[in-house]
């Protein structure tokens, strides 16, 4: 049985140091690592180098989900990203670019586990059966390599994001963009509570819409979503336990 560790958006914030993260075998973090509003350059900075040093030494067991805020300085195999997130610092902007291309390989966009209970699938805003359905199938679909059997959906949306970052970067309407769905980097809590549900056969961890305490969303058995950004109220993260 694995013990796991998930942490909401941090945005510069250092409360991960104080979640005893050594009695976790595995420790996720959500997304979201800069672009604070009430935190100094150099604290966010050397926060987020912290965080990538912990998971240097821990390549395995931590895992780096990639956030919307970190559109605003990731540097994505030649693509430009359109449009900032909240609280973009245009005086880190190369600062955050040269530590991004230098440890690109450590984040991802999605993580999975499963056993004989459950699916768990982590991304920072979610995946909705709408945004599965017309916009990742169709787009997966089309796309010319080599695609292995025993790739799981977030190896598949990690290998599109490489692919076509445009679409996994998809800003729905609900957050002001021009799309239907939000991807699952932009996805807004009120497209899993009201036009679309949490894609089904999956239990799903998420960050990226603030909650007040740990919040989880059950539509039924098939089709579950945890919402995780509660740092800006409680310094607690949300644990379960995989068989």
């Amino acid at each position: 049985m694995e013990k796991i560790l998930t942490i909401g958006d941090i945005h510069g914030k250092d409360v991960w140091k104080k979640l005893t993260l050594d009695t976790y075998d595995k420790v996720v973090f959500i997304g979201d690592y800069v672009d604070a509003f009430d935190i100094s350059d150099d604290q966010m900075v050397n926060n987020l180098l912290d965080i990538i040093e912990f998971k240097k030494s821990n390549p395995h067991n931590i895992i780096l989900l990639i956030g919307n805020h970190e559109l605003n300085y990731f540097p994505k195999f030649g693509y430009k990203f359109y449009g900032r997130s909240s609280g973009f610092r245009p005086q880190l902007e190369n600062v955050l670019k040269d530590i991004f291309a230098k440890n690109i390989r450590l984040f991802q966009y999605a993580y999975q586990l499963s056993d004989d209970v459950r699916i768990y699938l982590w991304t920072h805003a979610g995946v909705s059966n709408g945004w599965y359905h017309k916009v990742f199938k169709t787009q997966f679909d089309s796309i010319n390599t080599v695609i292995e059997d025993s790739m799981n959906l977030a190896d598949r949306m990690n290998l599109l994001f490489e692919e076509r970052f445009d679409c996994m970067t998809q800003v729905g309407w609900k957050r002001g963009g021009q799309y239907k769905y939000g991807s699952p980097i932009w996805a807004d809590k009120s497209e899993f509570l009201s036009t679309s549900i949490p894609l089904r056969g999956y239990y799903q961890i998420v960050g990226h819409n603030p909650v007040k305490d740990i919040k989880i969303h059950m539509v039924d058995d098939d089709a579950t979503i945890v919402f995780t950004d509660c740092l800006g109220n409680k310094e607690k993260g949300y644990i379960i336990k995989v068989t």
